[in-house]
């Protein structure tokens, strides 16, 4: 898919692990300040092949955790339009905008 195709995807991706993401914001927490990133391998059914894996831990190990647990719940994925999951697909969370 094209870049346009993976943006759809990757936020019905999002939108999936984030039903399942449960963690408390404090006030004094900004957008941008905490995020993590993981990589997730997929087969081409949307089955995760590999436990997510941490690229950039976000400083709020909990959140880590729980981001970990929500993308493991969302398993498989949605499938995209063109009927295969790609390989791998990296996610970012940030607890802020985990809120919305």
């Amino acid at each position: 898919g094209g870049g346009a195709q993976s943006a759809v995807y990757n936020s019905r991706v999002v939108s999936c692990v984030r039903r399942n993401l449960i963690f408390s914001v404090t006030p004094d927490m900004k957008s941008g300040q905490y995020k993590t990133v993981y990589e997730v391998t997929l087969l081409e059914n949307g089955q995760q092949s590999a436990a997510p894996k941490l690229i950039k831990a976000s400083g709020l190990p909990a959140f880590d955790r729980q981001v970990e647990a929500a993308i493991r719940k969302c398993d498989p994925f949605p499938i995209p339009n063109s009927g295969k999951a790609p390989k791998t697909i990296v996610l970012t969370f940030d607890p802020v905008e985990t809120k919305k």
